[in-house]
């Protein structure tokens, strides 16, 4: 097809060439496609605008005497306008298969069924305008291109008037001059107008919160907030389509709110949301079913336009520098992936959010500028996020115990949180009364309560942790805690910690990593002294302090060439630095010399504040938590009397 606009169209009006430069960008895909068969199902973004779109439709889609319309290829038009129209659709839809190429148009979203969706090839919701629609629609038709602040005045104006003030042969100016004189249109209630957007799609109109109603997501929220108003600015044409971002990387533990986060940024910024994963795609059994169905989804989201693509497991399709099985398989995805993201169509409405578990197996060009350039790493929510997630689901007028709520909740997903909730108005419906604190505390996950002499073992390791990094770390300590029960329910399973505060920029020399690594061994080395042993807690996860101080240490005689070797890598990645040991001997005994190393100093000094780790652990057991300045009191207080 012809990207020229019809003479019956230009001959029409103003609004007529707005709305065809919609309807045309909606339909390209098709229209463009010699003999192709279609179902398109378009939705106005103003009701009150819908005879102008519906005229506009009929030239474009039947041609006007277009060479592209052929005998035997014109377009049947449905119009849907009110109830009326609504309640005659079933029976125009079971006479679709007729026709080769149909176009639905409605004039609001609530009139779009189920059959609709599933008979339809296109489902698109035309844009409303923009300052770049209205000035390019007065430049076809007077020739001359008006400014900025004029079309934004322009875009104030009922099509009604533009029909009428833009009349054959009459300047830019004269019609400006006329409509400048006419009483000012009332302005719309903008929240009303941001409900009813043109550009929410079923995704973002359904239930469900904004970025406003989530907590948690620290940096992540803070960059969606920015997005959705990069948006708004791209809709009122003051921003370029490349001064928004073109993607972000979402990386955490699964039930975490990745997907939940995606559909709030949809809904705050008024735009579709179109859903893929890794692993929907690679349902098919060959490799180009793959490929068919990641290029559909991306072709889905253009024509969605503007729009966010988000797809899910991201670290599924690997790194093609570190996968060796199947190499040449996931290769191709991976070049796919990057051409589907730097292709014609994603250059222009879509922003691509990602998500998965594992950040470190995402290909590292996924990531470069221009398309995934920003990594927000999601945790499990803290305990006042916790409470505020909680607070969303059961409105805030619920009263319950937060302190018991926060603490019994340690470890929880925003996932598990909402069941939790979901429990409790469920307990409260049986009962046949508004929800309560007990319907809470009966739906929180069960706990275990542990015994004094656990809690003490706990308390002794924690303290050894607090006590070598106030003597030989860099950061100073800001609290001391332990539990004195676990969940039964949760993955994750915190008996205590200690908490130091770490500068956000900092000058990280040798000294200070050896100081990190003999605190993390503080545990174990308190253990050893008080004890004479040590239990497996110490080194039973990839978070564990072994494992951690493994790391710190292979970075200090590796990648950051801070012992005895000047190479390096680089990588510093817990999966680099396994495999760096593995392959070098040498580094993995100079690693094994370094922990040796600090252990010994850990224990020494361990030993010679003895009295002040059994001090600290005593607390620890009867209050369960101490600040960094209780504990460096008693520090002050045990050498002081020691001199």
């Amino acid at each position: 097809m012809k990207n020229r606009i019809p003479a019956a169209v230009a001959r029409r009006s103003l609004p007529n060439i707005i709305a065809f430069c919609a309807i045309r960008n909606a339909l390209r895909h098709v229209l463009d496609v010699e003999g192709i068969s279609f179902v398109a199902a378009l939705i106005v973004p103003r009701t009150e605008d819908f005879h102008v779109y519906a005229v506009t439709t009929n030239a474009l889609c039947r041609g006007d005497g277009e060479p592209w319309a052929s005998p035997g290829q014109g377009t049947d038009i449905i119009l849907i306008e009110n109830e009326d129209d609504c309640s005659k659709l079933d029976d125009r839809l079971d006479t679709l298969y007729r026709h080769r190429r149909v176009v639905l148009l409605f004039a609001s979203d609530k009139f779009v069924n189920e059959r609709v969706g599933i008979a339809s090839d296109v489902v698109a919701y035309l844009p409303a305008p923009t300052v770049g629609h209205v000035k390019g629609a007065v430049r076809k038709l007077t020739g001359e291109t008006p400014s900025n602040r004029e079309a934004e005045f322009l875009l104030t104006q009922p099509w009604e008037r533009l029909q009428d003030a833009f009349r054959p042969q009459r300047s830019l100016g004269r019609s400006l001059s006329i409509l400048r004189r006419l009483p000012s249109v009332p302005e719309t209630n903008p929240d009303a107008s941001a409900q009813a957007s043109p550009f929410a799609s079923p995704a973002t109109t359904q239930d469900g919160p904004t970025l406003s109603d989530l907590h948690g997501y620290g940096a992540a929220k803070e960059w969606g907030f920015e997005l959705a108003r990069d948006f708004a600015d791209f809709r009122a044409g003051k921003i370029d389509w490349r001064d928004l971002d073109c993607g972000a990387l979402l990386s955490g533990p699964p039930g975490t709110g990745k997907t939940i986060f995606a559909k709030a940024l949809a809904k705050t910024c008024g735009v579709h949301l179109i859903l893929g994963s890794g692993a929907r795609w690679q349902a098919g059994a060959h490799l180009g079913d793959m490929l068919k169905q990641m290029r559909k989804c991306f072709a889905d989201a253009a024509l969605a336009a503007p729009s966010i693509l988000f797809i899910d497991e991201m670290d599924s399709f690997g790194d093609r520098e570190k996968d060796d099985s199947g190499a040449t398989y996931w290769i191709q995805v991976v070049n796919a992936l990057l051409e589907c993201m730097d292709g014609a169509d994603r250059n222009r409405g879509v922003v691509v959010i990602g998500a998965c578990n594992n950040a470190s197996r995402v290909d590292p060009a996924i990531m470069r500028p221009g398309r995934l350039d920003r990594h927000f790493q999601i945790t499990l929510p803290d305990a006042h996020a916790r409470l505020q997630i909680m607070q969303w689901h059961l409105g805030s007028t619920t009263d319950f115990d937060a302190l018991n709520f926060m603490r019994r909740s340690e470890g929880m997903t925003g996932a598990q949180i909402e069941k939790v909730a979901k429990e409790a108005r469920r307990r409260a419906r049986r009962a046949d009364r508004a929800i309560a604190g007990e319907d809470i505390e009966a739906s929180l996950p069960r706990r275990m309560p542990l015994s004094k002499d656990y809690q003490w073992a706990v308390a002794v390791h924690e303290a050894g942790h607090a006590v070598v990094g106030s003597i030989l770390g860099n950061d100073p300590l800001i609290s001391l805690a332990i539990e004195d029960s676990i969940s039964l329910e949760t993955n994750v399973h915190s008996l205590g910690g200690a908490l130091f505060e770490t500068a956000p920029a900092r000058r990280q020399t040798r000294a200070y990593y050896l100081g990190h690594i003999a605190t993390l061994l503080g545990g174990i080395a308190a253990e050893l002294v008080v004890f004479g042993d040590f239990a497996d807690g110490a080194g039973s996860s990839i978070h564990s302090d072994l494992q951690l101080a493994t790391q710190f240490a292979t970075m200090v005689e590796g990648p950051l060439a801070m012992g005895s070797s000047w190479l390096s890598d680089g990588d510093t990645s817990p999966r680099s630095l396994l495999e760096a040991r593995y392959r070098n001997p040498l580094l993995e005994h100079r690693v094994e010399a370094l922990l040796a190393q600090q252990m010994k100093i850990a224990v020494e000094v361990v030993r010679q504040r003895e009295e002040v780790v059994r001090r600290l652990a005593a607390e620890l057991v009867e209050r369960r938590q101490l600040s960094g300045d209780q504990v460096r009191a008693v520090i002050r207080e045990v050498a002081v009397r020691s001199d």
